[in-house]
């Protein structure tokens, strides 16, 4: 039983970041969307990199990994 309730609260965990994930993507394109145009091209390669976006992204697929391998166990 307590097993099962943990898979469940995992699984619960597994789609709340997916979400966030997307919302982040989601978030980047429009803001690409919005200052991509604005730049010149050599630039637009900065902000597709931008520190920010890229520390956001890469916790959430770290918790994702987390779950996921908690999930395989």
């Amino acid at each position: 039983m307590e097993a099962t309730a943990t898979v469940e609260q995992l699984e619960t965990e597994a789609q709340s970041l997916s979400a966030k994930v997307e919302r982040l993507r989601r978030e980047i394109a429009v803001m690409k969307q919005q200052l991509v145009p604005q730049l010149p091209i050599k630039d637009s390669v900065r902000v597709a990199g931008h520190a920010e976006f890229r520390a956001a992204l890469e916790k959430v697929v770290s918790e994702n990994r987390e779950l996921l391998t908690r999930l395989a166990k």
